[in-house]
């Protein structure tokens, strides 16, 4: 245990570790519902890049449309085990470390879009122009909590629906199943500013629309 301790912080393997720890909590939290997987796409502005070097490389491994924390994390496992193998085989020198750690990374990124390539078609992406139309419609909250710090909610759009990050800036009693009205959508941090519905605040249509005044 001592030894295999030692081999995943040394360097470099200790930043593919790090990566990789990061990687498990964050799935744990989306599974808890505290986080949702686009969450980092969103503040990356992932989702919405059209011609950035990121979306570009995306695109060229063929991973675009996946939550980039889905194939980030599975990139990071397969080049911690790399260079696990790397540190074992190689000889020892700074020099070594760091091809060790370039050649891992890239390992990783290859393997790592291979794996998650099949997975494009479980994860249902709405193009940002249409992210706008979704103001004035109603969502259920799947996070504990709402708040201007996190919170997460499913939105109908018409089709299959997807879960989108979400923030309310008053004070409010939204959890898990509750009903919220989305009325601002925040294209550069990827998130939608939703309230609680309230008769003195909002009137719902039959077809699931609301007009608010939220000001």
């Amino acid at each position: 245990m001592a030894t295999f301790l030692a081999a995943i912080l040394a360097f470099p393997t200790v930043v593919f570790t790090v990566m990789v720890v990061f990687f498990f909590l964050y799935v744990a939290a989306t599974l808890l519902g505290a986080l949702e997987l686009e969450w980092l796409d969103g503040m990356l502005g992932i989702d919405d890049a059209q011609d950035t070097v990121l979306e570009g490389a995306l695109s060229f491994l063929g991973v675009a449309g996946i939550p980039f924390t889905i194939f980030g994390g599975v990139a990071s496992v397969f080049a911690w085990v790399t260079s696990i193998a790397a540190d074992k085989f190689l000889p020892e020198s700074m020099l070594m470390d760091i091809v060790s750690l370039l050649g891992a990374g890239a390992v990783g990124l290859a393997l790592g879009g291979l794996a998650v390539r099949p997975l494009r078609g479980l994860f249902n992406t709405l193009p940002a122009p249409r992210r706008k139309a979704i103001v004035g419609k109603i969502c259920t909250v799947r996070s504990l909590r709402v708040d201007g710090a996190s919170g997460t909610a499913e939105v109908e759009d018409g089709g299959s629906g997807f879960v989108a990050e979400v923030r309310c800036f008053r004070e409010n009693d939204l959890t898990r199943g509750s009903k919220a009205i989305v009325y601002d959508y925040d294209q550069q941090q990827g998130i939608y500013h939703v309230g609680p519905i309230d008769p003195s605040i909002a009137q719902v249509d039959f077809d699931g629309r609301a007009q608010t005044d939220l000001a």
